[in-house]
């Protein structure tokens, strides 16, 4: 297992951690629906979300090089309301290019299933492709699990990949709810306080 910093991203970093996000990214189920492999529209969505979304960017780094992206949001800021859509909307168009009837779709069925307790949220964890299977997402997971039990709180996730779930279980999450997002299977994951 690489052994690597993590720490908060700073603003200069946010355009490398949104191209990574998007490379590790863009194959995931319901990415590739909404995005259809246009990987530099998602990179466009992503960056605007570090700008202008609540919560944390956490970027696991190996010297000075950024390996694995983590954003982490506390609840009840998980999902944008309908005034924060309202005023990113003009963005968000621009960036998505004709995606985002789909991307809209998406993220309200997903913020549908987040659940109504104080939580703290993963929103995106990526890791460098040529990087993964290295111990680096591990290493994230374990730092966010690290956080949330300091604080004694709750945690959720979403994931679109069956692999996920499994892995998931290995932090103490467990499956509440399996739903279709845009057709494909979605795993909603929750792991209690400790």
């Amino acid at each position: 297992m690489s052994k690597i910093s993590i720490q908060i991203a700073q603003s200069k970093e946010f355009q490398e951690a949104a191209l990574l996000t998007s490379r590790a990214m863009i194959n995931n189920p319901v990415v590739a629906a909404v995005f259809q492999g246009r990987q530099k529209r998602f990179e466009a969505i992503i960056r605007i979300s570090f700008e202008y979304m609540p919560g944390e960017i956490h970027v696991a780094k190996d010297k000075e090089q950024i390996v694995g992206v983590m954003r982490i949001v506390e609840w009840p800021k998980c999902f944008p309301t309908p005034i924060e859509r309202l005023k990113l909307l003009p963005s968000l168009f621009k960036a998505s290019k004709g995606s985002l009837p789909c991307l809209s779709k998406w993220q309200r069925a997903w913020a549908r299933h987040d659940p109504q307790e104080h939580h703290w949220h993963i929103a995106q964890l990526a890791v460098l492709p040529e990087r993964q299977r290295q111990g680096i997402g591990k290493q994230l997971v374990k730092h966010f699990c690290d956080f949330i039990d300091s604080k004694g709180s709750a945690a959720y996730l979403e994931t679109d990949k069956k692999d996920n779930v499994s892995y998931y279980e290995n932090f103490g999450f467990k499956v509440i709810r399996e739903a279709p997002i845009l057709k494909e299977p979605n795993w909603f994951m929750w792991r209690p306080k400790s």
